[in-house]
C-alpha cells in the first residue's frame, strides 16, 4: 500500500479551500497589501468626509443665495 489518503469529496472541497484562503492571506501579508487596505480604508474615510462637508456648504450656500433673492425681490416690491 502507497501514502494513499481516502476523504470524501466535500471535505476535500472544504480542506483545499481553507489552504487556499490560508495561503492567500499569507500572500497578501508577504506583499504587504494588508497595510495598503488599511491605507485606502483610511483615504476612503477621508474623502467621505470632504464630500460631506462640500454638500453641506453647497447647501448653506444654496439657502443663502435663496435667501438672498427673496430679500432683493421684496425691496423691489416695497416690502
Amino acid at each position: 500500500m502507497g501514502d494513499e489518503v481516502v476523504l470524501p469529496r466535500e471535505e476535500f472541497r472544504e480542506l483545499l479551500e481553507a489552504a487556499a484562503k490560508q495561503g492567500a492571506r499569507q500572500a497578501l501579508d508577504e506583499a504587504g497589501v494588508d497595510d495598503a487596505v488599511r491605507l485606502a480604508k483610511r483615504v476612503d474615510g477621508i474623502s467621505d468626509a470632504i464630500l460631506k462637508s462640500l454638500a453641506g456648504g453647497i447647501v448653506v450656500g444654496l439657502l443663502a443665495a435663496i435667501w438672498a433673492g427673496v430679500a432683493v425681490l421684496a425691496r423691489a416690491k416695497g416690502g
